[in-house]
């Protein structure tokens, strides 16, 4: 048994808060190398949010007031399955998604007489492409 760190909870909860849906719809079939592939389209949105104790474990002796940090997560995702229905076996697969990830948070606290405020906002924007080729084994 491995002891559960700050990761393992903040994956339980981003699984726990995720909402949205995936649709896979069969489009019919294309041709490809000669032979006739049945396409399901994939298109969807998720996301997840929620709130924790940020970590201040560097911080040793600090009383904090308020010490909060909030995640969200959103992807939007389309793509396609070629299913080689002949053969009975993925032929390829092709997700491509767009991801907004935002890390908010805020602190405060009284230390040695001083006290502090801060907020802090980080945004992560990118593309993400999966693709795939599948064949058959001798």
């Amino acid at each position: 048994d491995r002891e559960r760190g700050a990761e393992d909870e903040s994956d339980e909860l981003f699984y726990e808060n995720l909402t949205g849906e995936i649709e896979a719809k069969y489009e019919g079939g294309v041709e490809r190398d000669g032979r006739t592939l049945a396409r399901i389209v994939l298109t969807g949105e998720l996301a997840s949010s929620f709130e924790e104790e940020a970590d201040t474990s560097a911080m040793e002796g600090i009383e904090f007031d308020e010490n909060s940090e909030r995640s969200a997560f959103e992807v939007e995702l389309s793509g396609e399955l070629l299913w080689d229905v002949e053969a009975g076996h993925a032929a390829h697969f092709l997700l491509e998604s767009e991801i907004r990830f935002a890390l908010t948070g805020e602190q405060s606290a009284d230390f040695d007489g001083t006290s502090f405020e801060a907020k802090f906002e980080q945004v992560f924007e990118g593309k993400s492409v999966i693709e795939a080729r599948f064949a058959a084994g001798e």
